[in-house]
């Protein structure tokens, strides 16, 4: 049993501190990944207070059959992807670069090598941008990720493959290196 379930399950028992580990852990980080989809802010957060109503409050169930982190990021997803349909908006980022920007150089440091990474991202496609973002801002294996996205872990591996080349190719039109970037 993973630390995230055993937090969801404290939750349920009645423990309170459950749900505030959870809500430490990954509210930041639901924050950031649903905004790359809705490119709003206020929207992203409210998404993810109803990502925990779902999952902790409403007890929407968990099957077990992937690891808590993996079931928060699909419901996020979900919850994203439903509003922008809602709202009747494509769920693709076309202005995610100056968000990006800013949370690259919260993540990290501020540095000119992150402005270039945080733009280049925002320039690759949604499934790009989603497989990167999580293989490599949430340490994500193929198989979390497939679950998150609903592909195979096969399909997975060909988006990654791609998303990477795609970076070089930004990355190279720009008059850099992918080596000495990333």
């Amino acid at each position: 049993m993973d630390k995230d379930f055993e937090c969801y399950k404290r939750y349920l028992d009645g423990d309170e501190s459950g749900i505030d580990e959870l809500l430490l852990r990954y509210g930041a980080k639901l924050i950031s990944f649903i905004y790359r989809f809705t490119n709003d802010e206020e929207l992203a957060e409210e998404l993810m207070e109803d990502t925990f109503c779902d999952v902790i409050i409403k007890g929407v169930g968990f099957l077990g059959n992937a690891s808590f982190k993996t079931y928060l990021f699909s419901v996020a997803k979900n919850k994203a992807f439903a509003e922008m349909r809602r709202r009747g908006k494509n769920c693709d980022i076309a202005a995610a670069e100056s968000y990006g920007e800013r949370y690259v150089e919260a993540s990290f440091a501020d540095s000119e090598r992150s402005r270039i990474i945080a733009r280049a991202l925002g320039r690759l496609n949604r499934d790009h941008r989603t497989v990167i973002y999580l293989l490599y801002f949430e340490n994500m294996s193929y198989k979390e990720i497939g679950r998150v996205m609903k592909k195979t872990e096969k399909q997975v591996n060909n988006l990654a493959y791609r998303a990477k080349r795609a970076l070089r190719e930004i990355f190279e039109k720009d008059g850099l290196t992918y080596e000495e970037l990333i």
